[in-house]
């Protein structure tokens, strides 16, 4: 059999970039903006990207206007810079048609 070599110095790399997303203060800032919406927004999935410093957000709303609503709200994170509304889509594979949206931002350091 054959033995690959890892280059351990990139691997340690990519897991420093991630110990170091603020992972506490930016779930917070977003569990806030949701509780805030007062049940109006569904997180689906949050990914940062740590090299970039950004973050992309996956929600559910019912209407277009929560989203709008959401986004505003995330826009007066002090955590948060320049928040945007990357795509909606209304669901139509479900019963109930939510609008499935995706945010993205960066993060202050």
């Amino acid at each position: 059999y054959e033995i690959k070599e890892c280059d351990w110095s990139s691997d340690v790399c990519s897991s420093d970039l991630e110990l170091n997303v603020p992972w506490t203060p930016l779930l917070n800032e977003l569990e806030a903006a949701t509780h805030d919406m007062q049940a109006t927004v569904s997180v689906l999935s949050v990914v940062p990207d740590p090299q970039k410093h950004t973050v992309r957000v996956i929600a559910e709303v019912r209407q277009l206007p929560d989203a709008l609503k959401y986004l505003e709200r995330l826009q007066q994170s002090t955590l948060l810079r320049y928040p945007m509304l990357e795509s909606h889509e209304r669901r139509k594979d479900d019963p109930e048609h939510p609008i499935r949206i995706k945010l993205s931002a960066e993060w202050r350091s």
